[in-house]
């Protein structure tokens, strides 16, 4: 990789965007708040456009097509076809270089999405199909596993390289597509014996020429198990680099890209339930004697769950308060952390959309008062269907379980990632509502599927406690927003399950002094006098840690644009 040579390092870490701007530039900027600011204060930023690091060589004077030789040209079309990439942001002596554009998703990601949502979906009915035993469930999560890591790595590999959308990249992204199809298409085979496993198994090709099938289960969970182990080693390894080899190049992750990236998958998985729920409510709308009236609700409370959940995600969970800290840049395990929940949250979904399929199906069979009568209706229409499971079978206990764990997993993940984000001072609530939620969805999860209740019961008490919970969290979490229960100038304030700031592992009380305004640093030069001042007197004081925590936040330490 060709790359300038760093800027001579600074008195503190800042955080490069671009080569040296003209006065103008800086004078437009110091009004303007910088787009990585989003999801948390960087300070001493400095704006370099870090393209030109990377700049092709300036184009040779016009001449004639009929000039340029056919060897010019094919290197030309070549250099179009394989072009050269380059790191979009890294670390090198304590300073993050970047781009100064805001990256967002590219098409190519949406229908990456668009691949992947499918092939999970699919997953889900086929589990929906064919659950019989929670062994069912345990392939479901394997397969899913497997999916989403080869998801993952694409998006990791296009935050880092960006996308140049030459042939090299849409041939290797046709080749993932492949891949990903295949698992989900043959999901029913994966675990058999034969040939038709090594079409499936390609991302683990150890496990399509095992013979057993409970080796092939293990040859499954140990990649997936490898994949965890791996965010406290990731973790362990950059902590290590930042503290023994400071001006060591380390690569890092564009904040802004990366959640951007997991809302828009997160939007279309629910997207992907709505659709599984009218879908399943289209079958009904034809058939003679359909309720429409009981139809219309069944689907309508079904929604009102999904749009709970995305609430939750994006306004209550993600959404950082002034004073926080998205949980990428607060610290390097969280940010991987909160990646890899997104897993399970996602399984969660699709387990919750599975459910809410058997359920609507369970509801709007007809309701006669003798229950043997209403198995004898499921037993006729499996027989004129030739039994290969185009109705669903019955709300059974099975069902109720795979409802109400998806109903609450999905909920309990969704907090999970929210406390991964450093709250701040303002975030007064955000600790008595995450407990709440947790501790009412784990006693609705794990009660209500011993109780008898009818199908439309169970769903209808589901979407009255999610409603509540939502309303309620989403209120609150606007109070904690305007600062309603408390200033940031409180001496006692808390963060909302944030580590402090005097712990020397980054985070902010409120009793601890201000930090500085955003500081433009030109070129790599000395601290400003003041910036350095503040913190001589705080050295002064004996407030060793928190020059550390300031020096890990702005560098990227334990936080920044996380490295991977």
């Amino acid at each position: 990789m060709h790359r300038s040579p760093p800027p001579p390092p600074s008195t503190a870490p800042s955080t490069s965007t671009g080569s040296k701007p003209n006065d103008s530039a800086q004078s437009a900027h110091h009004h303007q708040a910088h787009h990585i600011e989003e999801f948390g204060q960087v300070h001493n930023v400095q704006h370099r456009d870090a393209d030109s690091q990377h700049s092709d060589a300036a184009p040779p004077p016009l001449r004639s097509r009929d000039a340029l030789t056919r060897r010019n040209l094919g290197r030309k079309v070549l250099a179009a076809l394989f072009e050269r990439r380059h790191l979009q942001q890294y670390y090198a002596s304590e300073v993050l270089y970047r781009t100064a554009q805001r990256r967002t998703v590219a098409p190519d990601e949406l229908f990456l999405d668009l691949v992947l949502v499918g092939g999970i979906a699919a997953l889900g009915h086929e589990l929906r199909e064919n659950f019989h035993s929670w062994k069912d469930v345990e392939k479901f999560f394997l397969l899913f596993a497997a999916i989403y890591s080869s998801w993952r790595t694409v998006i990791l590999l296009w935050n880092l390289w960006g996308i140049k959308k030459d042939l090299f990249e849409k041939l290797v992204i046709y080749a993932v597509f492949t891949c990903l199809i295949g698992i989900a298409l043959g999901a029913h085979g994966a675990f058999q014996d034969g040939i038709r496993p090594i079409a499936i198994s390609l991302p683990y090709l150890a496990a399509a020429f095992v013979r057993s099938e409970r080796a092939t289960r293990i040859l499954y969970w140990i990649p997936l198990g490898l994949q965890f182990v791996a965010i406290f080693f990731t973790g362990s390894v950059y902590r290590f680099l930042h503290r023994n080899r400071p001006g060591s190049t380390r690569l890092a992750v564009a904040i802004e890209l990366m959640v951007e990236k997991y809302e828009v998958l997160t939007m279309i998985v629910l997207g992907e339930s709505v659709l599984g729920i009218l879908f399943e409510a289209g079958k009904f709308l034809t058939k003679e004697g359909a309720q429409l009236d009981r139809l219309y609700g069944v689907a309508a409370a079904s929604t009102a769950m999904l749009y709970c959940l995305q609430t939750l995600y994006v306004n209550v969970d993600g959404c950082i308060v002034k004073g926080g800290q998205h949980a990428i840049r607060y610290k390097v395990v969280f940010g991987i952390v909160w990646s890899q929940l997104h897993t399970l949250y996602h399984m969660a979904l699709i387990l919750f959309a599975t459910g809410l399929g058997i359920s609507i199906h369970d509801v709007m069979l007809p309701s006669e008062k003798s229950e043997s009568a209403r198995w004898a209706v499921v037993v006729v229409m499996r027989a004129a269907t030739g039994g290969k499971g185009a109705v669903a079978p019955g709300f059974g206990d099975k069902e109720r379980w795979l409802f109400s764990v998806g109903w609450g997993m999905s909920m309990i993940m969704s907090a999970a990632m929210g406390v991964l984000h450093y709250g701040g001072p303002r975030a007064a609530s955000r600790r008595y509502r995450v407990a709440t939620r947790v501790v009412v969805a784990t006693g609705v999860m794990v009660g209500l599927p011993f109780t008898r209740l009818r199908a439309d019961v169970y769903l209808g008490v589901h979407t009255a406690v999610v409603v509540l919970l939502t309303v309620a969290e989403f209120i609150l979490a606007h109070m904690d927003r305007m600062g309603f229960f408390r200033s940031e100038g409180s001496s006692k304030a808390s963060s909302g399950w944030g580590v402090s700031f005097d712990d020397g592992e980054g985070g902010e009380s409120a009793d601890a002094p201000s930090r500085p305004e955003e500081v433009q640093l030109q070129g790599g030069g000395d601290m400003p006098e003041e910036l350095s001042l503040a913190l001589r007197r705080r050295l002064c004081r004996g407030h060793c840690s928190r020059l550390v925590a300031v020096r890990r936040a702005v560098s990227g330490g334990d936080g920044g644009d996380a490295a991977v």
